[in-house]
């Protein structure tokens, strides 16, 4: 653990590594100003572990054809299905086999269907419907050189902190809530807010690796191996891996990807 005035660093000992191959985790906390919404690092606490696998950056643009099914062929997919393989003659020979000039005719305008399609420039246009939030999914590597607790347990610990509710209550009872604010004998601290919602979510991360840094992100599952990592006399673990996926709290943009190198 490297400490100082401004910052507590839980990461375990990796002697000359490159920083850049050191992951940041932190807490950001959203603040106003000039009328702007804008998110701001917490340094108090820093996890920082090197990424042993994965390492995945998913993208996902969303774009869509709005007019595909617009074609005659989506009104009447079987009956064109037959036209465009070839199989309307075979057809027109089982229903038609005994009307000879009837029989020629059709299969001679039904052969002329064969390897065509409906599709056009226009029905195949894609427009772009949205983003997703981005999502990163790697393991992270902690392992002890002098201090098991300090070098592995604790930056697990934290990790674990901050994926986690910072508090769901005990209490259920929100007729009883109720009618405590209506009849003013509710608590002091208490407020409408935590009348009706009086659970809070967990905080929102922000991480920084080889030169970017992603903001806010939220936890969406992590996955710390715990069970089978090997420990040491203390019974704190030596070693251990932990799988996590991290998605950005909103869509991300050209200037939110710009911005990351700063």
């Amino acid at each position: 653990m490297q400490t100082s005035k401004t910052e507590t660093v839980l990461t375990s000992q990796w002697g000359s590594l490159s920083p850049h191959l050191l992951a940041s985790f932190y807490v950001v906390n959203r603040k106003e100003e000039n009328g702007k919404s804008l998110w701001e690092r917490d340094n108090s606490i820093i996890v920082k572990a090197p990424m042993i696998q994965g390492g995945n950056f998913d993208v996902t643009p969303k774009w869509e054809s709005p007019f595909e099914g617009a074609g005659a062929e989506a009104k009447a997919s079987s009956l064109f299905a037959l036209l465009q393989s070839g199989s309307m003659q075979q057809v027109a020979d089982s229903f038609l086999g005994a009307f000879e000039q009837t029989n020629s005719w059709v299969k001679k305008r039904a052969g002329e269907f064969e390897n065509r399609s409906g599709i056009t420039k226009l029905n195949s246009t894609q427009i772009f419907t949205g983003i997703e939030p981005i999502k990163f999914s790697f393991t992270l590597l902690f392992r002890a050189w002098q201090n098991a607790f300090e070098e592995v347990e604790r930056p697990v610990d934290q990790l674990m902190q901050w994926s986690l509710p910072v508090e769901v209550p005990d209490d259920v009872g929100m007729v009883s809530r109720i009618a405590k604010t209506a009849t003013g004998r509710r608590d002091e601290d208490s407020d409408y807010v935590d009348l009706l919602l009086p659970s809070r979510a967990p905080v929102r991360i922000g991480m920084t690796y080889k030169g970017r840094s992603y903001f806010p992100l939220v936890i969406e599952s992590i996955s710390p191996s715990m069970l089978d990592a090997p420990i040491n006399a203390k019974g704190d673990a030596v070693s251990m891996e932990v799988q996590m996926t991290l998605c950005s709290l909103t869509a991300i943009d050209r200037n939110d990807w710009i911005n990351s190198r700063r």
